[in-house]
């Protein structure tokens, strides 16, 4: 019985240092040569293009920030986020980002600025654990492409 209990306090150990893989780099900031109105209202189309609820929105500071969004069934090789393996007895409930995109600069060209913050959702009875997730780039960059394509 000792052994048993000690096997699974190792494997338990173990899982707690597995990680999430490194992020790949997104195209991010990108210059845009337009006026800051155009630019503003290219993001806020295509973020209404991609359903991305928003939580906040400032333009005299060029600042815009979404509620969470569920990335619910995806995975670390397809997905909008790698959040790597979880720890057992825990399991993956869901996995959610929050996304800033941000209009830097006050003469042309500008910058459109697209960060986002994932994690991982995961629990067991009572337990709910939240871990960072990093990002894959994927959805920075299709943000950024669409609002680059409307202002062509």
């Amino acid at each position: 019985m000792k052994k048993l209990v000690a096997l699974a306090v190792c494997i338990y150990l173990a899982g707690a240092c597995t990680m999430a893989p490194p992020p790949q780099r997104a195209e991010n900031p990108r210059p845009v040569k337009s006026s800051f109105e155009a630019i503003w209202a290219s993001v806020l189309e295509t973020m209404a293009e991609l359903r991305l609820p928003v939580l906040d929105m400032d333009k005299s500071s060029g600042l815009i920030t979404t509620d969470w969004i569920s990335f619910k069934n995806q995975d670390d090789k397809t997905g909008y986020c790698a959040c790597g393996t979880t720890k057992l007895p825990l399991v993956d409930v869901d996995r959610r980002g929050k996304f800033q995109i941000s209009i830097i600069g006050q003469k042309n060209p500008q910058q459109v600025r697209v960060s986002a913050i994932f994690e991982k959702i995961s629990q067991y009875k009572d337990i709910v654990e939240n871990t960072p997730c990093a990002s894959t780039g994927k959805l920075e960059a299709e943000i950024s492409s669409r609002v680059s394509r409307k202002l062509k």
